[in-house]
């Protein structure tokens, strides 16, 4: 019992830190002093996703990044045409 993995540990680290978001946002939300302009959910979006990039991509950055290979590059070299 007394063996935990890293996975175990990033995976109750992400579960606390969400669980944190979820209640700061909603004592936030409950305690706003402008009753006329309530905080929504949507007020907190940007932070949300903010917390959900260093969840993945940084707490996971050990995690081998895969990319398939026949995907075609986003952008292609062009060369404009000359003016007229």
């Amino acid at each position: 019992m007394g063996d935990i993995t890293q996975a175990q540990i990033r995976n109750n680290y992400s579960k606390e830190l969400n669980n944190r978001f979820k209640q700061l946002r909603r004592w936030a939300m409950d305690n706003w002093p402008l009753s006329d302009q309530p905080l929504t959910t949507a007020d907190f979006s940007a932070a949300e996703h903010e917390i959900q990039l260093l969840l993945g991509a940084k707490l996971h950055s050990q995690l081998p990044a895969s990319m398939p290979e026949d995907i075609e590059p986003q952008y292609l070299p062009v060369t404009p045409a000359p003016w007229p």
